[in-house]
């Protein structure tokens, strides 16, 4: 179900973000061009901290 993988995808976005504030680093430019998924590991990789 796309609605399931969708939340599924957003919490761990959202712990990533979570992960990322928590070492005192805000990204200022959270888009979905700088969120990558790697679907074999389900991971989360945020991207260009410029």
């Amino acid at each position: 179900d796309i609605g399931v993988e969708r939340k599924l995808l957003e919490k761990i976005v959202v712990r990533s973000l979570r992960a990322i504030h928590y070492n005192r680093v805000v990204h200022k430019n959270i888009s979905l061009p700088n969120i990558l998924f790697n679907s074999e590991v389900n991971r989360v990789m945020i991207i260009d901290f410029e």
